[in-house]
C-alpha cells in the first residue's frame, strides 16, 4: 500500500542531514511516497521537468550527482520527449524507466512500437535494454549508450527488417557469449598454470635437494615443442633447447613433461 508523506516531513528529513535533499541537485519537492522499504521521491527541477527518485537505502551524494547528470542527459533528447522518468537506485546502481510521449524516427512517430518505454542502466557505463514490437515480433534493442542517434537508428533497424534484425541480435547475443566462457576458461586456464607451476617447483630439486624454480622461458619452450610434435622425447626437447641457448636441467623437463603431458 503506498503512502505519502507531507513535503514538511521531507523538508524536516532533509535539514536532519538527509542526503537527498532535493536544493542540492537545483530540484525541488513535489511528493513523497513509500510502500514497505521503499521509498519514491518526486523532484521538479529549474526548468519544471518532474522526475522520480526511488530507493530503499539513502542514495549517496555522488550518486544523485550522477542521477541528476542522467536526467539531462535524457530531457536533452531532440527526437524523443519524455512522458515520465524514474530512476531506482541499488546500492551504486542507477537503473531507468522512461516511458517516451514521442520517439521520432527518420520523421515518423514510433512510440507505438515501444510499449514497455526505455530501460537504461547505469553502473560505470551507460548501457540501454528495451524491448520493440512489429508484425508480432518482440525485439530485444540493447548496446551501450553513446547517442541519441545512435540508439534511435537502431530503433529503426529494428523496425525496418523485423526478421533479419532478430537474427543479427540472436548471433550478437551468442558472440557474447562466447565472448564470455572465453574469457572465463583463459582466467581458469591462467589458474591451472599458477597452480601447476607451484607444485613442479616443489618437485624441481638441485644439488643438495635445493628446490628451485623452473625457468618460464624454459618452461613455454618445452610445452610448445612438444605440442608442436608430441613424438619428442625428454632428451631430444634437451637437445633443442641446448642449442637454443635455453638453460634448463633435463629433471625439470622431466617434470614439465608430468604435469602437462602425462608422461612419466
Amino acid at each position: 500500500m503506498t503512502r505519502s508523506l507531507p513535503a514538511a516531513v521531507f523538508l524536516c528529513l532533509a535539514l536532519n542531514g538527509f542526503a537527498l535533499e532535493p536544493a542540492n541537485y537545483g530540484s525541488s519537492l513535489v511528493s513523497t511516497a513509500t510502500d514497505g522499504d521503499s521509498t519514491a521521491v518526486t523532484l521538479q527541477d529549474g526548468a519544471g521537468r518532474s522526475f522520480v527518485v526511488a530507493y530503499v537505502e539513502e542514495p549517496s551524494a555522488d550518486v544523485m550527482k550522477k542521477v541528476v547528470e542522467l536526467k539531462d542527459l535524457f530531457f536533452a533528447w531532440k527526437n524523443i520527449t519524455i512522458k515520465t522518468l524514474r530512476f531506482t537506485i541499488t546500492d551504486d546502481v542507477v537503473d531507468t524507466l522512461i516511458i517516451p510521449d514521442k520517439i521520432l524516427v527518420n520523421g515518423s512517430d514510433v512510440q507505438s512500437f515501444v510499449p514497455a518505454g526505455l530501460l537504461f542502466s547505469f553502473s560505470g557505463g551507460l548501457a540501454y535494454d528495451f524491448r520493440v514490437t512489429k508484425d508480432n515480433f518482440f525485439l530485444r534493442v540493447r548496446g551501450t549508450y553513446t547517442s541519441e542517434e545512435e540508439m534511435t537508428q537502431k530503433i529503426a533497424a529494428a523496425l525496418a527488417n523485423p526478421a533479419t534484425f532478430l537474427q543479427r541480435s540472436d548471433m550478437e547475443y551468442v558472440l557474447t557469449l562466447v565472448d564470455k566462457q572465453g574469457k572465463a576458461i583463459e582466467a581458469l586456464t591462467a589458474e591451472v598454470d599458477a597452480l601447476r607451476y607451484a607444485a613442479m617447483r616443489r618437485e624441481n630439486t638441485e644439488w643438495l635437494f635445493w628446490k628451485v624454480p623452473i625457468p618460464r622461458d624454459g618452461l613455454k619452450r618445452v610445452v610448445e615443442l612438444k605440442r608442436q610434435n608430441p613424438a619428442l622425447k625428454k632428451n631430444e626437447v634437451e637437445a633443442q633447447l641446448k642449442q637454443e641457448g635455453i638453460k634448463i636441467s633435463g629433471g625439470a623437463i622431466g617434470i614439465i613433461f608430468e604435469y602437462y603431458f602425462n608422461e612419466f
